[in-house]
């Protein structure tokens, strides 16, 4: 690594031995991270859940990657080193061990399949560092600990040539991570209780790679549907070709909310936050309904439809454009 702010400030690599204590640190930090509520909306359990959930994390990337720490262990950035993001099945049911509890089960599938989500949309490619966690002792922050932490990984970053990604729950640390050179490619946003999500790509970041395709595929690896999986193919393919390539637009890949929840405006709510982006930059947006009943929803936001397709022995598709407000 490269003398800079990072060796300044006496940050080091992190051991086996610091892990109990940045973990108890981590626990502390991220009690207030939306994810964590959303995992975890009781406050007296979240501390026990947030425990166990960074110690597998953490052991993981000691594995995989490096963990840089303040000499007081009150911050510490936990990175994983290219290509080595992807967690196993064995870090699966170690990440799973925290929500094990009679009071989470019920939202452990829930919670599964949101992490899930967020894995499917990192990147794979090109090679690069990934910042797995990113936290400070509320005690200290403000003190710049945490630039201090990320300092010796971005350093290295920039004298390699490699590109660094990380995802964030908290809107306010945008900012923060602008500061450092990193752009926002995507948002994903949910109901407080996770009963509605609008699933985002950033503007010219919705082409899927040959990765993604691949991972869509296992959804057809059924003996009762893989005679069907080529039609299946072959109509999202058709979609992908219609998705204009010009102008630049936030992409609504995925609108849903639990059938027990509609009626609520939850919808409206998810979906707002970009749409309101898209207006202050003037920038248009884009999205693909295969239920006809949501056109009208659609259109209340500003959606007009610009084409309509028919899948190989299939439904109807109607292709939905919205100008910036």
């Amino acid at each position: 690594m490269t003398a800079g702010r990072g060796a300044e400030a006496g940050v080091r690599r992190a051991g086996a031995a610091d892990l109990p204590a940045l973990t108890r640190m981590l626990t502390r930090a991220f009690d207030d991270d939306p994810v964590a509520r959303y995992a975890c909306p009781r406050d007296d359990l979240r501390p026990w859940m947030l425990e166990r959930f960074h110690a597998a994390r953490d052991r993981q990337m000691l594995r995989a990657g490096e963990i840089w720490m303040t000499p007081g262990g009150e911050s510490a950035a936990v990175w994983a080193a290219p290509d080595r993001w992807r967690s196993s099945t064995r870090d699966d049911l170690a990440f799973s061990r925290a929500m094990l509890h009679p009071r989470l089960l019920r939202r452990a599938p829930l919670v599964g399949w949101g992490l899930l989500g967020l894995e499917r949309r990192h990147p794979p490619r090109p090679p690069h560092w990934y910042l797995s966690t990113l936290g400070t002792d509320p005690a200290a922050q403000g003190r710049g600990l945490g630039t201090a932490v990320l300092a010796p990984v971005l350093e290295e970053c920039d004298s390699d040539g490699i590109g660094a990604y990380l995802e964030s729950s908290k809107e306010r640390n945008i900012a923060f991570y602008a500061r450092h050179g990193f752009q926002v490619v995507g948002e994903i946003w949910m109901s407080a209780g996770g009963e509605s999500a609008a699933v985002w790509a950033a503007p010219d970041r919705w082409r899927s790679s040959v990765r993604d395709d691949l991972a869509f595929s296992r959804a057809m690896l059924h003996p009762r549907l893989l005679r069907r999986a080529p039609l299946v193919g072959w109509g999202l393919q058709g979609i992908e070709r219609h998705h204009p390539a010009a102008p630049p637009h936030w992409y609504l890949a995925t609108l849903g909310t639990d059938p027990a929840a509609q009626g609520r405006g939850l919808g409206t709510a998810v979906l707002s936050p970009v749409l309101e982006e898209c207006d202050r930059l003037g920038i248009g947006a884009y999205l693909e309904s295969s239920k006809e009943r949501n056109l009208d929803y659609y259109a209340r936001f500003g959606f007009r439809v610009t084409r309509e397709l028919r899948l190989p022995r299939g439904p109807r598709v109607w292709l939905m454009w919205r100008d910036a407000g």
